[in-house]
C-alpha cells in the first residue's frame, strides 16, 4: 500500500481499490420466498458485473465477559426474585453455550480494483510511469467511483445495507489486517477471489 487517500487505497503499482462493507443477514430465518429471492438477486449481480470483484469475509471472536458481567449486575439489581433466578439462569445457559460453541462476528466487504491497463493505450506502464501522480489518482477515482455506484445499487437490489469505507475506516481495516491487533480476531477469508462477471450462478 502506497497510501490512503479519501475512499480509496492506492498501490505503488498505481493499481487502487475501493472497499465496500455489507451488513449482514439472517439467511435461516427467513422465509423460503425471501430466500429464493436473495439467491436469485444475488445471482442477477454477480452476472451484471463488468468488472472483477473480490469479496471478504472477517471472523472475529467476541468476548462477551462483559456482557456476562452485566447480566449479574441486573440479577443482583432485580427486586423479584423469581426475575433474578430467570437471569442466572440464562446466564448460566450462555456459559454452557460458550464451553462448546466459538461466538463469531463477522464482516463482509467487496473489494473493486482499479488497474491502469483499464484505460487501454493510456494505461500501458510506458504511460504510467510518465504519468504524474495526481493523474493516476484522479484517474483512479473516476474509474472506482462509476463501479462502487454500480455495485452498491446492485446490493440494494438484495436487499442488504452496505457503504463504502471511509479513510479513516480504511486504514484501520489495514491496520488491523497486517497488525492483527483486533481482540480475538484469528482469521480472515477470502471467498471467490476475483469473481469474474463472466462466471455464470444460478439458484444453488
Amino acid at each position: 500500500i502506497k497510501e490512503v487517500e479519501d475512499s480509496l487505497v492506492l498501490f505503488s503499482d498505481q493499481s487502487a481499490v475501493s472497499v465496500v462493507e455489507v451488513n449482514a443477514t439472517n439467511f435461516s430465518l427467513q422465509s423460503q420466498v425471501e430466500q429464493d429471492a436473495k439467491i436469485a438477486a444475488y445471482g442477477s449481480f454477480l452476472n451484471s458485473l463488468s468488472f472483477s470483484i473480490q469479496i471478504v469475509v472477517r471472523s472475529h471472536r467476541l468476548d462477551i465477559s462483559s456482557y456476562l458481567s452485566t447480566l449479574e449486575a441486573q440479577a443482583g439489581r432485580a427486586k423479584d426474585k423469581r426475575f433474578s433466578d430467570f437471569i442466572r439462569s440464562y446466564k448460566s445457559f450462555v456459559e454452557e453455550l460458550l464451553r462448546t460453541r466459538t461466538v463469531l462476528d463477522k464482516k463482509f466487504y467487496i473489494v473493486i480494483p482499479y488497474y491502469p491497463l483499464e484505460r487501454g493505450v493510456k494505461g500501458a506502464p510506458e504511460a504510467v510511469s510518465k504519468r504524474s501522480s495526481d493523474e493516476s489518482v484522479s484517474e483512479a477515482k473516476s474509474v472506482l467511483k462509476s463501479k462502487t455506484e454500480s455495485v452498491l445499487t446492485q446490493v440494494k437490489r438484495i436487499g442488504l445495507g452496505a457503504k463504502v469505507l471511509s479513510k479513516e475506516e480504511l486504514i484501520d481495516l489495514f491496520h488491523d489486517f497486517y497488525n492483527g491487533t483486533s481482540q480475538g480476531s484469528f482469521s480472515h477469508e477470502v471467498h471467490s477471489p476475483w469473481v469474474s462477471s463472466n462466471n455464470s450462478t444460478d439458484s444453488g
